[in-house]
């Protein structure tokens, strides 16, 4: 029987987090696109029922997408750092501190310019509603990214000719809302595009998945990491960012602070009960059908598991004790723990598209 040679789908790091001031939308928003979808959001829509030529198509879009959004959103951190520096040294009054580094912002590869010459487009055979829905957005990133590059160029223009002398910072006064509104606009164009890009392939490459022999394993460990980033989304809530330096804590607060947050830490533990039961079903399956290296990949996704569920469990404990799950970098920390899950589950899907692979009679 002939090998089935198309490669399977690595995953990358997709968990929604807020530890910054600026929401990134990586999971999107669910914002309505009524024109597009009949006063329906394509974004919440089911994922289309797709032929295999078309789930094929569908997943080579995504993979596109994934680095065409990782394109655009490259400098966005960056320009919000510099534009805050800006602002800042306004208000000293220039007194300390070099001048804000715009030049340091598109240093090197620019990724505005190649966000705007980016070569992409929604293959035709995914449905109507959703060909607008990616070109509509496709086209404001494109827009938005070839405006906030002109205007990082002219700013840093304007820095290296200290021209800010001349009209008292009016012109990155003037800016600054103009900078954090494009910030914002690719931000979450991409967010929902890359929530919806996701959905439909993760559809698309299930149906292809169910007919190979590693499939099943392989929609076992997304089964169970699908509920783990439900975990971590719970967990990077802007609720539980710890508010203080935490040396005011007394017990009555603690109390007062953990029933605030005490439908957060029921949710927690559904999930993860729910995480629990799937895990009891999925971790000793019959790997007769699989390579030695594929089934020592399966046992070691699991051993992962196991340890970022005690990072996860730990974390459980102390916001149902404290209210809160500690300092921005502490949820960092135990967001950072969904990582080794996903290691696991990609180097299953290297050693599987490394040994080919022949679809089930």
């Amino acid at each position: 029987m002939k090998k089935n040679t198309s490669k399977l789908w690595t995953r990358t790091l997709a968990v929604c987090c807020v530890l910054s001031a600026l929401s990134f939308a990586a999971c999107g928003d669910g914002k309505k696109d009524d024109d597009a979808n009949g006063g329906k959001s394509v974004a919440d829509a089911n994922a289309p029922d797709l032929s295999e030529k078309a789930g094929s198509e569908a997943i080579g879009f995504h993979n596109t997408l994934v680095e065409f959004n990782k394109t655009a959103r490259a400098p966005l951190r960056k320009t919000l750092s510099i534009l805050k520096d800006s602002i800042g040294w306004i208000e000293r009054d220039g007194a300390t501190h070099e001048k804000p580094m715009w030049g340091q912002v598109l240093i090197g590869i620019n990724p505005l310019e190649k966000t705007a010459k980016f070569k992409i487009a929604p293959p035709a055979s995914l449905p109507k509603a959703d060909q607008e829905f990616f070109k509509a957005r496709i086209a404001s990133v494109k827009a938005d990214a070839e405006a906030l590059n002109k205007l990082i160029h002219e700013i840093t223009a304007y820095y290296k000719a200290n021209d800010y002398k001349d009209d008292k910072h009016k012109k990155i006064k003037d800016a600054d809302p103009v900078i954090t509104g494009l910030v914002q606009k690719i931000a979450q164009a991409t967010g929902e595009m890359g929530e919806r890009s996701e959905q439909i392939a993760s559809a698309a490459e299930r149906k292809a998945l169910e007919k190979l022999p590693q499939g099943i394993f392989i929609l076992n460990m997304r089964d169970i990491m699908a509920k783990a980033e439900e975990q971590i989304n719970l967990i990077t809530d802007e609720r539980l960012v710890r508010q203080g330096s935490g040396t005011n804590f007394t017990d009555a607060s603690k109390v007062a602070d953990a029933a605030k947050v005490k439908d957060i830490a029921d949710k927690l533990d559904a999930v993860t009960a729910e995480l629990k039961e799937l895990t009891a079903k999925t971790r000793d399956i019959k790997t007769d059908k699989i390579s030695k290296n594929l089934a020592e990949a399966y046992a070691n996704f699991f051993k992962a598991l196991d340890d970022q569920q005690g990072t996860i469990r730990d974390k459980i404990r102390w916001i149902k004790e404290w209210g809160n799950a500690g300092s921005k970098g502490d949820i960092k920390n135990t967001a950072d723990s969904y990582k080794n899950l996903l290691n696991r589950h990609n180097r299953f899907i290297d050693i599987s598209n490394k040994e080919g692979s022949r679809p089930r009679k």
